[in-house]
């Protein structure tokens, strides 16, 4: 069916926490608003979209994702933040100089998995499942990285100036395309799980 028409309500998600004492991550659009109406790629049917949110304080020692898209359908900046847990959201592997960041979590951005090292080159992808049809997003071109190591804490940032896009039913079907352009990917890493 279609999806229901914009509400100016704020994405918010929540999610199982990963630890007992950990608060569940919440995602939200904080930058520029996406325009006021998109088009299902499935059933050409308008998509709802949602303002941008205020910004929220982050808790200290908390991972904080943030994804910048410059265009295509959930244009903005968008927000994960977990609280600090014992769960490794950012990972360090040193005999392969290898970082990872991972998060899983509730709609609307469920998932972000980014990686780099000396055996393969930096890529992200990234999912949005608070549609009809799930969006994946992979980076198509070439992604450059930089990390800012600090010891405890880091800044993670991926960078793709194209990305590609596929639409996904609850079957698994594919059932559109869509090509973006920049995607930036910032982790701010409250802890760092480093492998000896």
């Amino acid at each position: 069916g279609a999806p229901a028409p914009p509400t100016g309500a704020a994405p918010t998600g929540t999610a199982a926490a990963p630890a007992a004492t950990s608060a569940a991550p919440t995602a939200t659009n904080l930058g520029s608003a996406p325009p006021e109406v998109t088009v299902a790629p499935s059933t050409g049917a308008p998509a709802a979209t949602v303002p941008p949110a205020a910004d929220t304080p982050t808790p200290a020692g908390a991972t904080v994702f943030t994804l910048v898209l410059s265009d295509g359908p959930r244009q903005g900046t968008w927000q994960v933040s977990h609280e600090a847990s014992a769960v490794a959201l950012c990972k360090y592997f040193p005999d392969r100089d290898a970082w990872l960041a991972t998060h899983l979590g509730q709609p609307p951005l469920s998932f972000i998995d980014a990686a780099t090292g000396s055996d393969r080159e930096p890529s992200f992808m990234f999912n949005f499942s608070d549609g009809p049809d799930e969006l994946s997003v992979r980076s198509s071109g070439e992604v450059t990285f930089e990390a800012d190591d600090r010891g405890e804490t880091a800044t993670l940032t991926w960078v793709s100036e194209t990305n590609q896009g596929g639409y996904f039913d609850s079957q698994g079907v594919r059932t559109g395309d869509v090509e973006m352009g920049s995607a930036e990917l910032t982790v701010e890493c409250g802890s760092i799980f480093r492998y000896e």
